[in-house]
């Protein structure tokens, strides 16, 4: 039971990600559980706004050697089961990249109407100089290129 409800609380992690209405049909959490050699794999799916949770497939591992050639079963499943994640992984990457996007731009934006006394973060903003900060700023270097000129010529 405590594998199931770990697995609701990823499926909803995924769907409050910004994943497309395709994409969301594929969403659910595959999960596996074992007792010894025997075990099982399930799926916990939303439906509407209940979680349906369902066995899969049947796993077993072999003791003895004879067990074998139905070994080949479980291994095709637990390749399913790699796969699925293989895929799910990009899906969520992809949403959860977005959502850093969004969250980064939306910071800003906010930042932008509250004042920071912390001086790690910067405001995004770049001011041009005033008119008579930029002359004085001018003269300053015209003033050192002069007396630059001026060495050399000594």
């Amino acid at each position: 039971m405590m594998v199931i409800t770990i697995g609701k609380g990823q499926v909803i992690f995924f769907l409050v990600l910004p994943i497309s209405e395709a994409d969301k049909k594929k969403v659910m959490t595959v999960g596996m559980d074992w007792t010894g050699t025997m075990g099982y794999m399930f799926a916990v799916k939303p439906l509407d706004d209940v979680f349906i949770a369902s066995t899969l497939y049947t796993l077993a591992m072999p003791t003895y050697i004879d067990e074998l050639p139905s070994f080949i079963d479980t291994l095709d499943h637990l390749y399913s089961w790699c796969n699925y994640h293989v895929h799910i992984k990009d899906i969520v990457l992809e949403a959860i990249c977005k959502r850093e996007k969004e969250s980064f731009f939306s910071s800003i934006l906010r930042s932008s109407t509250v004042t920071t006394t912390d001086v790690d973060t910067s405001p995004n903003i770049y001011l041009t100089p005033t008119r008579s900060r930029r002359r004085r700023i001018e003269s300053e270097i015209q003033n050192e290129e002069q007396e630059e000129y001026q060495d050399e010529d000594e």
